[in-house]
């Protein structure tokens, strides 16, 4: 019996080869089409769909996420499918397999319900009176066709997939959490630096590095330390970032790694995530972390390893830190034992347990 087959289809890199060499593990024969051109998957096959970025930003305008650009890809990507493959496509990459011939396909959605990412973005664009970047309409109306006519839509967290748009686009839900770094307590680790508190992403609102500004203007118990590795969105106020902190910018993902094994915390106070990834490569570290309830990452701290905290509340942000920096060796034990628990090949097999019935 010849092994099932899954196309992978997606604009860049994402989780997709996490997603790919789990599925390869659990014995599909896998598929990756996507624009990157850097990959190296062993046992899975790749192939590469270039596409012209910048002529069709042009055409469009210039705006971010690019309908044209995303349906250019997917089109492009149609003729290197399988056709007796179940498809994988990212979300906004994904209407040009659904409308190929009938095959099961799922929708790969890290983040909220687009509308709902819409919602936020706007609303803290007027709020922040910066033009901060949110999904079109455009590109709104496009994911939520996919979503009504996809066999599955995966998203990582309970919390995402109780949003009522989800019903409102008769869309069948399956969740799937993003597979833990599995280098989990294996990080070189320099001696760790008490009340370094670290930060990884775009420096900017939808992160909530505002937040985190608000709650250390100043040095407190558990943060003596504050560095933000990544770029600030154009427009994010950098000048009122405390001049204790450091920025060094963006590092590779070793250097990154080092820094998260060596830090008393990350705090990422996100406005808006699917699960983010920095946070569970922190936890496989070892290392603590404090979030807010949209970071995605709640579900992993039941029982240590962090704390998940109001954004808007300050204190609650330095009380956390300070409890981790009181009991440390433990909470850096759960976060340790909480990486080992959930691997990619386990998100592989949540996806494919989602079809059950649909291949």
């Amino acid at each position: 019996m010849s092994a099932p087959k899954v196309d992978i289809v997606v604009g860049g890199i994402w989780h997709a080869p996490d997603l790919a060499l789990g599925l390869s593990s659990a014995g599909w024969s896998v598929r990756v089409i996507t624009s990157a051109r850097s990959l190296d998957l062993p046992g899975v096959e790749l192939r590469h769909v270039p596409v012209a970025r910048y002529p069709l930003r042009l055409v469009s305008g210039f705006r971010r996420p690019d309908v044209a650009v995303h349906t250019a890809f997917g089109l492009a990507a149609r003729s290197q499918l399988r056709p007796d493959a179940v498809v994988v496509a990212w979300s906004s990459f994904a209407l040009a397999s659904l409308v190929a011939q009938h095959r099961p396909v799922v929708i790969s959605r890290g983040s909220t319900h687009i509308a709902t990412q819409r919602r936020i973005l706007m609303q803290t664009a007027q709020s922040s009176g910066l033009p901060l970047p949110a999904p079109s309409a455009a590109m709104v109306a496009l994911e939520r066709l996919e979503y009504a006519r996809a066999t599955r839509v995966t998203v990582p967290t309970p919390d995402i997939a109780a949003d009522p748009l989800w019903s409102e686009d008769a869309a069948a839900l399956n969740v799937a959490p993003y597979g833990f770094p599995d280098w989990a307590g294996r990080v070189r680790r320099g001696a760790r630096a008490r009340g370094r508190v670290v930060f990884g992403g775009e420096i900017g609102y939808r992160k909530g590095v505002d937040y985190l500004m608000a709650a250390l203007r100043q040095r407190s118990p558990g943060a003596s330390e504050c560095r933000l590795f990544g770029r600030p969105v154009r427009g994010f106020p950098v000048g009122d970032i405390p001049d204790w902190w450091d920025m060094p910018g963006y590092v590779s993902s070793e250097e990154l790694h080092e820094e998260l094994g060596s830090a008393s915390a990350l705090v990422l106070l996100s406005r808006e995530e699917g699960m983010a990834r920095v946070g569970q490569e922190a936890l496989a570290c070892g290392t603590p972390i404090v979030v807010s309830p949209q970071s995605g990452l709640g579900c992993w701290l039941k029982d240590g390893g962090g704390f998940v905290v109001d954004p808007h509340d300050p204190e609650a942000v330095r009380h956390a830190l300070a409890r981790i920096d009181a009991d440390w060796e433990h909470h850096s034990e759960v976060a340790l034992r909480t990486a080992r628990s959930w691997s990619w090949e386990d998100h592989s097999r949540a996806v494919v347990e989602g079809l059950a019935g649909a291949i």
